[in-house]
Order: C-alpha cells, then sequence, then structure tokens
C-alpha cells in the first residue's frame, strides 16, 4: 500500500505539531528493540512535542543528517514516527517527523535475551543527569520529586498497587500539553527486588566465592506486565 503524504506546504506557512493519539502500542520484540537504540530513544522525546526534520533532530543531538535519517526510517517502518508535513528548501522537500502516539505502551512479550527491560529507567536516569548537567539556573517554582522505596507486599496488596499505578498512568496519558510551558519527565516503576535484597535472600551477583562449579543459573521466565508506560 503506497502512504499518503502530506502536501508540500507554503515556504511561509509554520509547521503546527499535530494532535497525536494519546498512545501507541508496542507490540513486537522488533518494535521493542527500534526503540531501546539510545540515538532513537532521544529522536522519539523530541518528536514526542514538536515536529522535526533529519536536519534539525542532528544538529539538536549532535549528530549528522544521514545518521537521523537512516533511524527515522526505521522507526517509520515500525509505526512508531510518521512525516505530518513537508516543505520544499533550496529545491530539496523536508520531511518533518513526529511521533504516532504521545506515549509508548510496551506490551510485547518479555524475553531477557532479547529485551533490556530495564531501558526504560535508564533513560529516564540519562535524562536526569542530563538536566543537572546543564548549566542554568534552578527557578524557585521547579518541581522535582525523587523517591525509591522498598516495601514488602503480599502478591494480593502488590497487584493492588500495580493497578494504581497503572491508573495514574492511564491519567497521564491523558493530560493535555500545556504549550509554551516547561517539559516534565515522570518516571515510574514496579518490580520485584533482587533476591539479595530480599529477607534471607541470596547474595548479590559477584559476591559469591569461587568454588569451582558453575554460578549460571537459567534465567526465569518474566510475566508479561499489565502495562509498561514511556514518555
Amino acid at each position: 500500500m503506497t502512504r499518503r503524504l502530506p502536501p508540500i506546504l507554503p515556504a511561509r506557512e509554520p509547521v503546527v505539531m499535530p494532535k497525536l493519539p494519546p498512545s501507541v502500542e508496542i507490540k513486537t520484540l522488533a518494535q521493542q528493540r527500534a526503540v531501546s537504540d539510545p540515538i532513537r530513544s532521544r529522536i522519539l522525546g523530541v518528536l514526542q512535542n514538536v515536529p522535526a526534520t533529519a536536519k534539525q533532530l542532528a544538529e539538536r543531538l549532535s549528530s549528522t543528517p544521514g545518521a537521523i535519517g537512516h533511524h527515522l526510517k526505521l522507526l517509520e517502518r515500525h509505526g512508531l514516527v510518521q512525516i505530518v508535513a513537508r516543505r520544499q528548501m533550496r529545491g530539496i522537500v523536508a520531511n518533518y517527523y513526529a511521533r504516532t502516539g504521545r506515549i509508548l505502551n510496551f506490551n510485547a512479550p518479555m524475553q531477557a535475551s532479547d529485551l533490556d527491560q530495564a531501558n526504560i529507567l535508564t533513560t529516564a536516569r540519562n535524562e536526569l543527569a542530563e538536566m543537572m548537567a546543564e548549566p542554568r539556573s534552578w527557578a524557585e517554582d521547579e518541581v522535582h520529586v525523587m523517591a525509591y522505596p522498598h516495601i514488602q507486599l503480599s502478591a494480593r496488596k502488590a497487584a493492588a498497587l500495580g493497578r494504581r499505578l497503572d491508573r495514574l498512568i492511564t491519567d497521564l496519558i491523558a493530560t493535555p500539553n500545556e504549550p509554551g510551558e516547561p517539559l516534565y519527565g515522570i518516571a515510574i516503576g514496579m518490580f520485584r527486588a533482587p533476591e539479595y535484597l530480599q529477607p534471607g535472600g541470596a547474595p548479590a551477583a559477584g559476591d559469591q566465592a569461587s568454588s569451582g562449579a558453575s554460578n549460571k543459573v537459567a534465567p526465569k521466565a518474566a510475566p508479561r506486565p499489565t502495562k509498561r508506560a514511556r514518555p
């Protein structure tokens, strides 16, 4: 099927960010791998709120238009970005891209061999580190809330808490952007802590004394989450 491209805009007509669907489902491991790449993750972060060309993204992300163009084509092939506007510039038609949904909902099968499940929180950590390293002054009304609690819960209470977080994610997805206002990152995660943190748990990886025996343990199948939303 031939895709329908938007018409070429007149030179002075501004490129407008379209109203995106609230979310796009990540259903395959191929899509998971597409968004797990650090550069593609940053591209998706920019295109969540503003349309951009490969050249504009390259300037913003300190890369080259050719490299960014390659990543955009891969993301487009997997249904994660789309061309939302076109403009002729110096005889060349420039394509403006945006995401296909405001939030990425990860619902693909979880396989440890194919997916870095910590990638979402790793991305959030990297964005936080970049923000804190920026040479700027802090506004008095800037909101920053940081917490990383550990709680012992029964399976029933853990499931109830998971549903509460799921509802919060759904509310966040439905929250409209306020043009001209700052963009905030929100990281939400809940997982069973590793064994070394469990009461009476096993030693942490790398802490076991060498005995000549193999320490390799077959990975357990990870449960499929109800929803893992990524901005």
